[in-house]
């Protein structure tokens, strides 16, 4: 069917009946009780349809099944393995902090990349600097993430969740609660009927697409591109007279357990990241303002890297060729108006995109499942309300992050090639230079006392508005 005779109700959704000083106060109680509705789901008989199978997806299918719904969860792409990350050209690093493991919690889930130790720091091999992380932080990369979270929610909700891949949302009909699913492989179309339906479908979202096709007041706007990508390599080993050949910087890699660091490459000219895969090589990612031939590419190592092993700079170029696969945007940042529709709700980049910059979207995202779920199950029924009351309580927050993110994009040294408002460039840079400087002498006076100004967001206690205001930030727009 097409989208305009699917979407043809336009229906405003409503404010919230719980004041926002007592929803707030009845946080804390909804936290608390949640682990207990898995032994006495309230939802019996009710169907959920999430669109999006990452981590988010998979948490918040996790949530809902613990209420009792009966979860179908679909995904455009194909099933994520543990073994792609060791091959996948969409994989990158991510530190999981304790606002995501609360959440997981809840559900008591432990996906297996989280079982390991907790990552101690950063590691810039060129100047052999190490910043410090929070206690209680795990180093992960995406595709191993995303194919543990759906191991886990099967592990723990295989009677109440069930997986489709190879499905992409094309409609939604808001009269008949429908979502209409495409079968890539066959390019069929399926009718799913939903009780509530949850959008954790990315930064280019096409629940988000919809809503703001038909729901009146939701506006989603973006307000910034990366003008950045990446490229990933895979592979990696270290040799065995690294430490000798290099002063150290990679031969320290050979005796890391995996996970226990993120290590970085800087230069002025390009940035990678790179961690250690499950089979001891070394995976990584790295930055591109622009395409570069492999000729190029090779120039460009030597120059800004030259103490790496030479089969280290050979591999890097043969994988990151423009004829081996083209470079991944550092994503974008999206703000919305509100962060649900009639029985739908966005959550993670489908409600509030964030680019690479801070390394705070998958938490934030995992904060945010959990926060719905609390606030389903504070109203149970009444979807308007609890669906209002967290766009409500959670907006504030997000949009604090991407504020944050927003400053630190456009301050960044190639900003001015890329990003063309000097005002606002300059005045991002100065508040920025400011949290940068104050943060980066208290860390190395005191850095387990003081963490790195951006590993706030890891403190479990401390929620995102209020690490924005304490850094001393006030910077607001976009909307």
């Amino acid at each position: 069917m097409s989208q305009g005779r699917q979407l043809t109700k336009r229906s405003s959704a409503g404010t919230s009946r719980l004041p926002a000083r007592a929803a707030a106060a009845a946080g804390a109680a909804a936290a608390a009780n949640l682990e207990g509705v898995a032994t006495a789901p309230r939802a019996g008989g009710r169907r959920a349809v999430v669109v999006g199978a990452g981590p988010a997806g998979s948490l918040m299918a996790m949530f809902l099944a613990q209420r009792g719904y009966q979860v179908e969860v679909y995904e455009r792409r194909s099933r994520p393995r543990r073994d792609d990350s060791q091959y996948s050209l969409r994989s990158y690093p991510m530190i999981i902090s304790q606002r995501a493991m609360q959440a997981l919690s809840q559900v008591g889930a432990r996906p297996l990349c989280l079982r390991g130790p907790c990552t101690k720091g950063y590691f810039v091999l060129n100047t052999g600097q190490m910043q410090r992380m929070p206690a209680g932080a795990w180093q992960v990369d995406r595709v191993t993430l995303g194919a543990d979270m759906t191991a886990e929610a099967e592990r723990l909700f295989p009677q109440h969740i069930k997986f489709v891949f190879g499905h992409a949302l094309e409609d939604i009909s808001l009269d008949q609660q429908t979502a209409i699913l495409h079968d890539t492989a066959t390019s069929g179309s399926r009718k799913v009927p939903y009780d509530l339906l949850i959008g954790a479908d990315g930064a280019s979202s096409r629940v988000r697409e919809l809503l703001q096709r038909s729901v009146p007041g939701f506006k989603a706007k973006t307000r910034l591109v990366a003008k950045t990508g990446y490229k990933t390599f895979h592979g990696l080993r270290v040799p065995a007279n690294a430490a000798e050949a290099n002063g150290m910087a990679v031969g320290d890699m050979a005796a890391h357990e995996q996970g226990a660091f993120l290590y970085g490459l800087k230069s002025p000219d390009t940035n990678s990241s790179l961690w250690k895969a499950q089979d001891g090589t070394i995976s990584g990612i790295m930055t591109f303002y622009t395409e570069l031939s492999a000729e190029e590419t090779g120039q460009l190592l030597r120059k800004a890297w030259p103490f790496l092993p030479p089969a280290w700079h050979a591999a890097i170029v043969e994988q990151t060729s423009p004829e081996a696969q083209s470079w991944n945007s550092f994503s974008k940042i999206v703000q919305c108006s509100q962060f649900h529709g009639p029985r739908i709700a966005l959550v993670g980049d489908a409600a509030h995109a964030l680019t690479s910059a801070m390394g705070q979207g998958c938490n934030t995202a995992m904060e945010g499942c959990r926060l719905l779920a609390e606030a389903l199950v504070r109203h149970g029924d009444d979807y308007n309300a609890a669906l209002s009351e967290f766009t409500r309580l959670r907006r504030p927050d997000v949009r604090a992050v991407q504020d944050l993110e927003y400053m630190r994009v456009i301050s960044s040294p190639r900003a001015k090639s890329l990003y063309s408002n000097w005002l606002t460039r300059a005045y991002a840079g100065f508040l920025f230079s400011c949290v940068e400087d104050v943060g980066a002498a208290l860390h190395r006076l005191a850095p387990r006392l003081f963490p790195n100004a951006f590993f706030m967001f890891a403190r479990l206690a401390q929620p995102e508005g209020q690490s924005q205001q304490g850094m001393g930030i006030g910077m607001r727009g976009g909307g």
